[in-house]
């Protein structure tokens, strides 16, 4: 099912005022990205090569802005908007955000249209529908290639894109994140079910940048 058809025709006004015009230009980032990886595997000697289903990265990019439509619809208010868009609301003849009314034009074009939501939940969203949709194959240029046989950047591609779409949001290079954090996620990715709350505990630059803990057993006297 399209994500578009479970909407509600306030929220379908919403989505295509406000972020319909936002997913061409979500699409070329994300693409940009899967192009750094698949670029690499078409220069080398492997015997497959990279497929970016584009439907599919559509779909996943309508399905996330309808989250993060969502989540500004029930979950942020006046309050943790304040002091965020004074030129919005001298235009709009307030002087304050608590003037302007929760069901007004104004206070959706606030809402939709200014705020964001943080980095944090942008990456664990994005991942989320990522994960959800698996929008690159493997194509093999070999008959007799085993699955088995494929290293695992290629067999957990998806799982590898989401976290690297994860780090380009978050502004985190690969680099700083440890290696062993790095395969925990890819096989938590792969083999794991995460609800909405996990991801977004999950993709902070606090968590992500930890450096793990050493646990030294020191022998007792005697």
């Amino acid at each position: 099912m399209n994500s578009l058809e479970v909407l509600s025709r306030r929220l379908a006004a919403i989505y295509d005022k406000y972020y319909q015009p936002r997913v061409e230009i979500r699409a070329l980032n994300l693409y940009k990205i899967f192009d750094a990886m698949a670029t690499p595997v078409e220069e080398s000697d492997a015997p497959y090569r990279l497929h970016m289903d584009i439907e599919r990265l559509a779909e996943l990019i309508r399905s996330y802005f309808l989250d993060a439509l969502r989540y500004k619809e029930y979950h942020l208010s006046p309050d943790e908007c304040h002091h965020k868009f004074p030129a919005i609301l001298a235009e709009l003849g307030h002087n304050k955000i608590d003037d302007v009314d929760p069901l007004s034009e104004g206070w959706t074009r606030l809402l939709h249209e200014t705020a964001n939501i943080n980095s944090s939940k942008v990456a664990a969203l994005t991942v989320k529908w990522v994960l959800m949709y698996k929008p690159i194959s493997v194509a093999s240029l070999q008959d007799d290639v085993q699955t088995a046989s494929q290293p695992m950047f290629i067999s957990c591609i998806n799982e590898f894109f989401a976290l690297n779409c994860a780090f380009f949001i978050l502004n985190i290079d690969a680099s700083d994140v440890d290696a062993r954090k790095i395969d925990e996620l890819i096989y938590s990715f792969r083999f794991r079910k995460f609800d909405e709350s996990a991801y977004f505990m999950i993709f902070t630059n606090d968590y992500l940048l930890a450096k793990p803990q050493l646990h030294i057993s020191v022998p007792k006297d005697g």
